[in-house]
């Protein structure tokens, strides 16, 4: 009995320790607060994405059965998201994004507040159950909120008006293989198809991706952009594609 819990708990030290090395490498990651009804959904479409991320919840038996369900990906954190350690310990100050899914308004606002002080430059997303919370968070730091009652809304209507679009955005939400989503690619500075025509960037000759409207540097879109565009630094590429295609075009096109 004593063997089984030394070796159970010196299991889990070396396990936590794994993931705290992992976590201290990411960059670029994606910081989800909060698992619940609303966090889990967020977790499932960063793994269809193929995007990095780190989960902190102060529910150890909640974090420890996603683990055990999702594998190695699913790295967490036990803690408070609200206090700056743990949000440090998250690698806020690499990361690209964080979502505060919290189950109430205020502990939302306090991490927003809280991660937006440790990282000036990442893009936060709240959610808010109270349509009165939206401009709180959006004075404390966010760059979006998300009110699910208002989408829910929203949903409902789409279903009633226009029930093959919903049908056609669920199927291919769903679609666990081609993992297809509507992305957006920005085009860095120093990227080597500056000023070159959209054709040659070579787009669909090397991937899958659908280029369906580019969002200009003045803000305007340009839909169904021709192959004649001249593409400019600071300009989003919209696509349709698969996770694969969008890492691709990023990674040889947007970028230097």
């Amino acid at each position: 009995f004593t063997a089984f819990i030394v070796e159970g708990d010196l299991r889990g030290v070396i396990q936590r320790k794994r993931m705290r090395h992992q976590i201290e490498m990411l960059k670029n990651h994606v910081v989800v607060c909060g698992v619940g009804s609303t966090g889990i959904h967020i977790v499932e479409e960063l793994i269809a994405t193929q995007t990095d991320f780190v989960v902190i919840d102060q529910d150890p038996e909640v974090l420890a059965e996603h683990a055990e369900n999702i594998g190695p990906q699913f790295l967490y954190i036990v803690g408070d998201a609200t206090e700056d350690d743990t949000l440090m310990e998250a690698n806020i100050k690499k990361a690209s994004g964080l979502v505060a899914a919290l189950d109430n308004d205020p502990e939302n606002l306090f991490v927003t507040i809280t991660a937006r002080a440790l990282n000036t430059s990442i893009r936060i997303v709240a959610k808010a159950i109270e349509q009165s919370t939206n401009h709180k968070l959006m004075r404390a730091g966010a760059n979006a909120v998300v009110s699910p009652n208002f989408i829910g809304a929203m949903r409902m209507v789409s279903e009633l008006i226009r029930p093959s679009v919903v049908n056609f955005l669920d199927v291919m939400l769903r679609d666990k293989e081609s993992a297809r989503r509507i992305e957006e690619i920005t085009i860095r500075k120093k990227s080597k198809d500056i000023n070159k025509a959209l054709r040659d960037a070579n787009i669909r000759q090397n991937t899958e991706a659908l280029v369906i409207a580019i969002r200009l540097v003045d803000g305007a879109h340009k839909y169904n952009p021709g192959p004649n565009h001249i593409i400019r630094e600071g300009e989003v590429l919209i696509v349709l594609a698969k996770a694969i295609d969008v890492k691709h075009i990023r990674k040889y096109i947007a970028s230097p």
